[in-house]
């Protein structure tokens, strides 16, 4: 694992085409364009990437942060977010603004919540392996 990235309270690592944040509090504007500077270097590295996000701590987002992240997502290969320990409230919102902006087209990333973060691994690897799959036989 890469050394931690100190932003605001949060603290993010990259490991390869995988980034993981430890959410605590609220992410404010500047936080979050931070968090996607560092989402863009794997990006340009990887072509694609996973977010593993541990929310237990997480509170709420700027909200012209979430506007500027819904245009980001709609033009970067954001592949996967596995959400770590999230309430029930997060769980729903989380859910609902997946499928919302699913249907809006702006976006077609996969998204689950885990217990932790074992399982996360699990589930971005078999993302990883299928997309791998479906590359090899579009060759």
């Amino acid at each position: 694992m890469n050394n931690p990235q100190i932003i605001g309270r949060h603290t993010a690592f990259i490991e390869g085409n995988l980034t993981i944040v430890h959410f605590v509090g609220s992410l404010s504007v500047d936080e979050g364009r931070q968090m996607l500077a560092m989402f863009e270097q794997v990006l340009a590295l990887y072509g694609h990437g996973y977010l593993i996000a541990h929310i237990e701590r997480a509170t709420t987002i700027d909200p012209l942060f979430r506007r500027e992240l819904v245009i980001w997502m709609k033009t970067h290969a954001l592949i996967g977010i596995a959400n770590i320990k999230g309430s029930l409230l997060a769980r729903s919102i989380g859910v609902l603004l997946s499928n919302a902006m699913r249907l809006m087209g702006i976006t077609s990333y996969a998204s689950g919540f885990f217990e932790n973060e074992a399982e996360a691994r699990r589930w971005i690897a078999e993302l990883e392996r299928k997309r791998q799959s479906e590359q090899s036989t579009q060759l």
